[in-house]
């Protein structure tokens, strides 16, 4: 009866981390459309989309039928930095296995918001002051734009985005390799998460040999207090100083 509240969303997405068996009971339920609509007011209803899409066709499917992947491209542009971490998970998710939703995807938001990124780390200009947050961010911003950009059906979009916010392609194999890292030495990443990010490095690798490298940031920004890693659900957190990137 309290399907879709607040309060249900909150104990599915407490319920699905780490269960899987809990995961596929999810899916079964009405709660991933509910979800999809309090996206703007709930990490919890991210932390849902993010589990329900995870090597999921059907979810992936039901997100981009539902105009899911609208909304989770706002979040991932203009909510709080979790938020956007979380949205950025869920899109890579719903790209990396499902054509149709690397067809229907605007990428033009995600690649300008990349470049936000990249200027203020430092990659395209000289600056020598960044923070770890930023590498964070656009590494995941790289993700779902390297997942439109190794399918055929979606290279074009991809390539006119990032070629209209001045974004390299091949800095999305840096970014990727960038993330490694940052997980890494966090101990943050799996194998499953390694092998993934090890076969869009190569294939972007493939689709865009001999370019230059992208500069590394020169000096990175010491921290408050570290920052979350892996998944946005996490609670392993980066050890400062910040790691440098590749």
């Amino acid at each position: 009866a309290a399907l879709g509240t607040e309060q249900s969303i909150e104990a599915a997405a407490a319920a699905c981390a780490g269960c899987p068996p809990n995961v596929s009971r999810l899916r079964e339920t009405a709660l991933l459309s509910r979800a999809l609509r309090s996206l703007s007011a709930s990490d919890a209803a991210l932390r849902v989309v993010v589990d329900a899409t995870h090597l999921h066709p059907p979810s992936t499917k039901l997100v981009g039928a539902d105009g899911g992947l609208s909304a989770l491209t706002a979040v991932s542009t203009e909510g709080a930095f979790d938020a956007r971490l979380l949205a950025l998970t869920a899109l890579a998710n719903c790209l990396e296995v499902d054509l149709e939703n690397c067809r229907r995807f605007e990428c033009a938001p995600l690649a300008a918001r990349l470049a936000a990124l990249l200027k203020t780390i430092g990659f395209e200009d000289d600056s020598d002051d960044w923070r770890v947050e930023d590498v964070l961010e656009a590494a995941h911003c790289a993700v779902p734009l390297a997942c439109v950009a190794r399918r055929e059906a979606g290279r074009t979009k991809a390539l006119a985005a990032l070629t209209g916010a001045a974004v390299a392609p091949t800095a999305l194999a840096k970014l990727l390799e960038a993330l490694a890292v940052v997980q890494a030495r966090s101990g943050a990443l799996d194998r499953d998460a390694a092998g993934a990010l090890a076969v869009l490095v190569r294939d972007l690798r493939k689709l865009f040999p001999g370019a230059p490298a992208t500069p590394e940031p020169k000096r990175a920004r010491q921290q408050a207090s570290p920052v979350g890693v892996e998944t946005p659900t996490s609670d392993v957190v980066l050890p400062p100083p910040p790691p440098r990137t590749p």
